[in-house]
């Protein structure tokens, strides 16, 4: 009790803990030679969380862009004048 925690300690510790979804980013941090403090690591994680958010939003959108394509009724043909 009132020991302190070394950072880098601290911060393997947090990234142990976190999803699946964040594995490729936790490689890199921990691959990193430099040690990191807890302020660069959330930016890494922000930045990481917000390009998913944008993959998600763009899949999103290209899935429904194919739906409607594919939904769309087909015209009758058209009526001879002869």
């Amino acid at each position: 009790i009132g020991d302190l925690i070394p950072t880098p300690h601290h911060i393997d510790v947090f990234l142990e803990g976190l999803p699946s979804k964040c594995a490729s980013v936790v490689s890199v941090m921990e691959s990193k030679i430099d040690v990191m403090d807890q302020y660069e690591v959330e930016v890494l994680l922000c930045a990481h969380e917000l390009r998913l958010e944008m993959f998600k939003k763009n899949v999103l959108t290209d899935v429904a862009s194919l739906n409607l394509t594919y939904a769309s009724p087909s015209q009758p043909p058209a009526a001879s004048t002869d």
